[in-house]
């Protein structure tokens, strides 16, 4: 951003931030240290709900889509809950180890889902200690830039929860008529046409939901005054 504004040839008017999923913690903390962001677009994050929250209510909903059954779902949170109990604490390892031992060549125990887990002293569990403490409600409420958030209709983002987590958080600004919230149906985590956030969908899957650029492209240049106000919720979801 500095950078940008340091340029004599960029409108510094026309300078905003975009990003998608980890983005959507991101972008809001960035926030932070720079000023005259004229426009923030979020897609398929979970923010403002914390990195823990959002993790075990992302598992059950790749799960279900793989059809895995409830007491899958429930031994898979189990594992979950106490890798996150490790990280936050460094207790329990060897709970831990015997616990996961049984089910790490099941396909939920696989990147993607819960691991597999990391040794002992890997980096990944103070990294994610680190992550566990970022809380961005504070920065969307303070925010009163443009903004477009979007989410997937099949996206595993935990949307039920997280959208009225960062509505709160936003308070009147919410309803502002330059604040876009909206589902995309059809849309999984990439905004690729799909049915479920099955993973095992992703090799089948050709094509992005139709409208998806023009809505993402045509928002931003209607911020900027390069398009009509209005023109873009054409391809826009509602």
């Amino acid at each position: 951003m500095r950078v940008l504004q340091a340029r004599g040839e960029i409108d510094h008017k026309r300078i905003g931030m975009t990003g998608s999923s980890q983005a959507a913690w991101i972008v809001p903390m960035a926030l932070r240290y720079v000023d005259g962001v004229a426009l923030m677009q979020l897609r398929s994050g979970s923010s403002p709900m914390g990195v823990e929250e959002s993790e075990w209510r992302r598992l059950p909903l790749q799960m279900r889509g793989e059809g895995f059954s409830q007491a899958e779902i429930d031994r898979a949170l189990i594992i979950r809950h106490k890798m996150d109990e490790y990280t936050k604490t460094g207790r329990g390892w060897d709970d831990l180890v015997a616990s996961f031992k049984p089910i790490e060549n099941e396909m939920w125990a696989q990147d993607g889902f819960i691991g597999p887990l990391p040794a002992k002293d890997a980096p990944d569990w103070p990294w994610l200690k680190e992550a566990f403490k970022v809380d961005t409600t504070a920065d969307f409420a303070r925010y009163r830039g443009a903004l477009q958030f979007l989410y997937g209709g099949v996206d595993f983002v935990p949307t039920a929860q997280a959208r009225p987590m960062l509505e709160r958080a936003l308070g009147p600004h919410a309803r502002d008529p330059d604040v876009s919230i909206a589902v995309w149906p059809g849309a999984n985590h990439n905004y690729v046409a799909a049915r479920s956030a099955a993973e095992s969908e992703l090799p089948g899957l050709s094509r992005f939901v139709p409208g998806f650029y023009e809505c993402v492209t045509g928002w931003a240049a209607e911020q900027f005054g390069l398009k009509s106000k209005g023109s873009a919720t054409k391809t826009c979801p509602r």
